[in-house]
């Protein structure tokens, strides 16, 4: 889920833990104030982390995976200088940074049970969310390289449950706020689940990066925020994993009603009232965005497929003092908010008895 800001300085908790109430391995969510938690049931068995099984897991990954410059692994000195978060360096104070390419950090303890190839993995994971996320947000290579490095700390449990406050989360991103900086944070057993992995790098690196350019989030709807992640994670774990996300049992079973709901109650506040409502509310705001990128009717075509830049330029503009559904309509060809509301209200209830209507035309087809 996404940082917050500014005037509350919103601080949202994504923890996928309390999935059985749902389904068996349905997301599920909490609230709170200043970072951001994402999240999945983890895995009973804790990995054995070995050189051996990061080989097996590259494996899995397939042919595209960790597409980063073997070079940039020696692309200048390590930044000794440890430059995170308060709230993580008042938890864990002995973390440095044990690899980096240009784009990416990769903090540890000396503690650390992962070998260095291991530490390569994580590495070359979050350089890859990176670069999707780059190229679907439409940044430019040269403006991803002269921001700071995306931050990953990885931490065994009991280091993370310190850290995050979060313990059966899958991952953890801190917003920069005032003088600090941000970060995300990863459990060091996460290569046991590399779809989900994936998932939770794309998901929180795109509220890093969105949150380093519409820095005052205070009147973007929170459907917005985590709808533009959950899509963008969603995304990527299908395309690199072929590996459905958790959300989209919501979005199997979802009707107009369940837009209703979403849209009324997961606005500029959050108004959920326990992990199911938020897990839903993520669910079908990620849904919403999927919706505009491959397959709302307009003008002869369907979709926008460039709708994640879009929505990050509504974002900015949001952050500067526009209305949302002022800076929504200037960046969707003149599209109400609410016509674009009404339409997904109706597609919902229109595919109930349908899936393959529902996803025809997307990724997910």
């Amino acid at each position: 889920m996404h940082n917050g800001y500014a005037h509350s300085m919103r601080r949202a908790i994504d923890s996928f833990a309390l999935a059985a109430i749902l389904l068996a391995s349905l997301s599920a969510c909490v609230n709170n104030t200043n970072q951001a938690v994402d999240g999945g049931l983890q895995l009973d068995a804790s990995l054995e982390l070995d050189a051996s099984h990061d080989a097996a897991a590259a494996s899995d990954a397939g042919p595209d995976a960790h597409s980063a410059d073997a070079a940039e692994l020696d692309a200048g000195p390590l930044d000794e200088s440890v430059t995170l978060p308060q709230e993580i360096r008042d938890a864990v104070p002995d973390l440095y940074v044990a690899q980096q390419t240009r784009r990416v950090s990769i903090y540890v303890r000396p503690s650390t049970s992962l070998s260095a190839a291991e530490v390569e993995h994580f590495l070359n994971a979050a350089t890859d969310a990176l670069t999707y996320n780059q190229n679907h947000l439409a940044l430019s290579a040269e403006e991803i390289a002269n921001e700071p490095r995306i931050r990953v700390v990885v931490l065994n449990r009991s280091s993370y449950t310190a850290a995050t406050g979060s313990p059966d989360s899958y991952g953890v991103s801190f917003p920069a706020y005032g003088d600090d900086v941000d970060a995300l944070v990863v459990k060091d057993d996460a290569l046991s689940n590399l779809a989900d992995f994936d998932d939770t790098l794309a998901h929180e690196i795109n509220h890093v990066l969105i949150g380093r350019r519409a820095v005052d989030d205070t009147y973007i709807p929170w459907w917005v925020i985590e709808g533009t992640a959950v899509d963008m994670g969603a995304n990527y774990a299908w395309e690199v994993h072929h590996a459905w996300t958790t959300f989209k049992e919501y979005w199997d079973e979802a009707t107009g009603d369940d837009a209703t709901t979403t849209f009324a109650r997961y606005d500029l506040e959050d108004l959920t009232s326990d992990s199911n409502e938020l897990a839903h509310d993520q669910a079908i705001s990620g849904f919403f965005v999927e919706y505009l990128r491959f397959i709302h009717e307009h003008d002869g075509a369907h979709g926008y497929p460039d709708v994640h830049p879009r929505f990050l330029a509504a974002s900015i503009a949001t952050s500067e003092g526009a209305s949302f559904a002022m800076a929504f309509g200037a960046n969707f060809d003149g599209l109400t908010l609410a016509n674009a509301k009404e339409a997904y209200r109706a597609f919902l209830q229109s595919t109930i008895a349908s899936p393959s209507a529902r996803y025809a035309g997307t990724v997910f087809e």
